[in-house]
């Protein structure tokens, strides 16, 4: 029962919150255009994701597709739904934040598959 509680406020937390405030703030009119900055980490950081699932699979196109690439790619596509986050630097932002989790999810997966071994 705690651990719902954890997953619901981590959930509040990380989710509803900053969406709140991101649907709040108004951007200016030329503001859309990427951060390279965010554009570059965000490949860099999808490229150590693949190189971790690599290593972990074994060579398996569709293990590291399904790891790395679907979930940027799917909040990619929910967030377009949305006719605010429809330029580039609303995009760039998106897969720079999921490149994050999916960097940490694959180097926990990678640590915990060489303690098995």
């Amino acid at each position: 029962m705690f651990d719902i509680f954890i997953f619901i406020l981590i959930v509040f937390i990380l989710g509803i919150i900053p969406s709140y405030f991101y649907l709040k703030k108004k951007e200016k009119p030329n503001d859309g255009k990427p951060n390279y900055f965010m554009l570059i980490s965000s490949i860099t950081m999808l490229g150590i994701s693949t190189f971790f699932s690599f290593a972990i699979s074994q060579g398996s196109v569709g293990y590291i597709i399904g790891n790395v690439y679907i979930i940027p790619i799917l909040m990619l596509g929910i967030f377009s739904l949305f006719k605010n986050s429809r330029n580039w630097k609303s995009r760039t932002r998106v897969i720079f934040y999921s490149s994050i989790f999916v960097l940490i999810a694959s180097f926990g997966n990678f640590i915990s598959f060489t303690q098995a071994i």
